[in-house]
């Protein structure tokens, strides 16, 4: 058996709301059926909605180009 790799905290599931991202977006997340932010995703999102310049490295697999992606989109969002 190969082991899963799980790119989440089990004690810290959130959801991407409480990450700052408006309700269309974590929506679409939910339609997607990303139900919870990982851990790149935790720690990136909201230190880029805030402005912050990030440096930030993670697996293959672990989320990181919606990490970047969602805080982009969200700044979007919230001209309109």
């Amino acid at each position: 058996n190969e082991a899963k790799i799980l790119h989440y905290d089990k004690e810290d599931l959130i959801s991407f709301h409480s990450l700052y991202i408006s309700k269309p977006l974590a929506k679409a997340c939910s339609e997607l059926e990303y139900e919870h932010p990982t851990v790149i995703q935790r720690n990136v999102i909201p230190a880029v909605i805030e402005g912050h310049d990030i440096l930030a490295h993670a697996v293959t697999g672990s989320g990181k180009t919606a990490a970047y992606l969602l805080p982009i989109l969200e700044k979007y969002v919230r001209l309109r």
